[in-house]
């Protein structure tokens, strides 16, 4: 069966083209414009891999990230990080949470999201 994704933001053009990318890996992807509807998604679904925006337009996507790290099903769960934050900027979680994510800096290169989605499922 092949690995589940959730893409996690609110421009749908983003969405788009990072599932196009990810259908090619042979990836199923199932995409979420908003947080609610992420959180929504990630208690359904265990996922393999999520990618998400930090700025959503109804949660942050911080929250969101801090929220499904305390969902059982994705306590170990990949999560990279969609932002147009300075390079080098990282989000600022709560003292609890864990910091095991990763960055792809927008506007977003395919071969980065290849390159992250290999790293983080452990595809060559």
């Amino acid at each position: 069966m092949p690995k589940q994704v959730l893409i996690v933001d609110d421009e749908s053009d983003i969405c788009n083209l990072i599932s196009e990318c990810l259908n090619d890996l042979g990836l199923d992807v199932v995409t979420a414009q908003n947080g609610i509807d992420a959180l929504n998604q990630a208690k359904q679904v265990k996922f393999d891999l999520i990618m998400l925006d930090i700025h959503l337009p109804d949660i942050d996507g911080v929250v969101v990230y801090e929220k499904i790290r305390e969902m059982p099903n994705h306590t170990k769960t990949p999560i990279i990080f969609l932002t147009a934050l300075a390079q080098g900027t990282r989000p600022q979680l709560s003292s609890s949470s864990h910091a095991d994510y990763s960055i792809i800096p927008k506007p977003v290169s395919l071969e980065k999201i290849q390159r992250a989605v290999s790293d983080a499922l452990g595809k060559e």
